[in-house]
């Protein structure tokens, strides 16, 4: 269950590359959906969930979090 789960991990993270941090409006994304997701309605979820105030603080949370965590692994 740990491959599945590390690969869908994966599969979020390219999706939101390749779509969510190229500076796009909300409504560019939902035009533009990814050949990768079968379903309008699953890439339309996905663009509304990744686009919400809670899910961007915690994303620059997250980011803030890693930055610290690979200058202290540097350290030793």
């Amino acid at each position: 269950m740990q491959s599945l789960r590390d690969r869908w991990r994966a599969f979020k993270y390219r999706l939101q590359n390749d779509f969510f941090y190229s500076n796009k409006s909300k409504e560019e994304l939902l035009e533009k959906t990814s050949k990768n997701v079968d379903f309008v309605d699953d890439w339309t979820a996905f663009v509304h969930h990744y686009n919400e105030e809670k899910m961007k603080k915690q994303s620059a949370q997250n980011a803030k979090k890693q930055k610290e965590t690979l200058s202290l692994s540097c350290l030793w």
